[in-house]
């Protein structure tokens, strides 16, 4: 039997103990964090085929993503779910609790070496996953890090009427990101995702996307219930292993170079992991990880390159470069 540790409680780190536990492998999540699912920092739309992979209960279907720009609407069909991070992160860690799964949280790992120590307290283990997020402790330790960033800055508002559709707004001053508003029942996920380097002005220019939104009756008035903000990797897959030491989700840079989509592929690379780690093989879950998503990746990186070498010329830059437009795939 293997013992694992799994570092992070979110949605790689609970698929990860969930499909490692069930394989017979001993397994301990910990985070550093008081409970699970808070602070929420996630837009909280995933796409409806996540429910192949992850049994859930969603907020609110999503049938249309339309994206925005200079005034007009461009409309596709992308089947998805709105979720509440905190249920779904609960529920997700009570799937791996049922499947034999340890859980500690508001726990402390530290390195020293090659010993590994929880709350101070050597301990040993065949593999570790690091599940936790885009300034990873357990990749840095490793010497893999996350190096090009996205900041988001979101809040939750009343929406005017129910929207069936999520919203993406594309404008040259969210440099390198767009804004967005995803309905859930009567309230939205309202925020949007500039380049580190411009971080200052995030509150800036949601309050000004939010008075746009006010002024077209997408939302009753700026009003926030709830605020949160945070990093999003956006330079691609990094090295998925190193000895023993697996990454998944946000630490191993799976969030998509253009959009910053990561929950899916949280679920999914925990899931991998968790199975790969159990059967003794970091290897074959680097070769998996890769078979799966470099070229997804690789494109979406190269695409976020030309962006940002190109990004003066707007118009035409973003038709090549967001995924919504017929330019994105020539």
């Amino acid at each position: 039997m293997k013992r694992i540790l799994v570092v992070g409680a979110g949605p790689a780190g609970c698929s990860g103990a969930y499909s490692a536990s069930r394989l017979g492998a001993e397994v301990l999540l910990v985070d550093i964090k008081k409970n699970i699912g808070e602070p929420v920092r996630s837009a909280e739309l995933v796409p409806k085929l996540l429910k192949r992979t992850v049994d859930f209960k969603p907020i609110q279907t999503i049938s249309n993503l339309v994206t925005v720009l200079n005034g007009k609407e461009y409309v596709v069909s992308s089947p998805a779910y709105m979720v509440d991070r905190r249920e779904f992160d609960r529920h997700l860690v009570s799937l791996a609790i049922r499947a034999g799964a340890k859980v500690s949280m508001d726990t402390k790992l530290s390195f020293n070496g090659n010993e590994t120590l929880i709350n101070g307290i050597k301990s040993e283990f065949d593999f570790i996953i690091g599940c936790d997020g885009p300034s990873s402790f357990v990749g840095r330790h490793i010497g893999i890090k996350n190096m090009d960033f996205m900041f988001g800055i979101q809040g939750e508002y009343v929406l005017e009427k129910r929207l069936e559709d999520a919203y993406i707004f594309l404008d040259k001053k969210y440099v390198y990101g767009y804004a967005w508003l995803f309905p859930k029942g009567e309230y939205a996920n309202v925020g949007l995702g500039i380049s580190l380097k411009y971080s200052r002005e995030s509150k800036r220019l949601l309050e000004g996307f939010v008075k746009m939104l006010v002024e077209r009756k997408y939302i009753v008035n700026d009003s926030f219930i709830t605020h949160t903000s945070g990093l999003i990797p956006c330079g691609g897959i990094l090295t998925p292993c190193k000895n023993n030491i697996l990454l998944a989700g946000d630490a191993c840079g799976l969030a998509h170079p253009i959009t910053g989509a990561g929950i899916a592929y949280a679920c999914e690379s925990g899931i991998l992991a968790g199975k790969n780690a159990s059967e003794g093989s970091a290897e074959k879950y680097k070769l998996e990880i890769m078979e799966r998503y470099h070229e997804t990746f690789e494109r979406g990186r190269r695409k976020r390159k030309f962006l940002k070498e190109n990004w003066n010329n707007f118009d035409e830059t973003i038709r090549k470069c967001w995924p919504c437009f017929e330019e994105y795939n020539k």
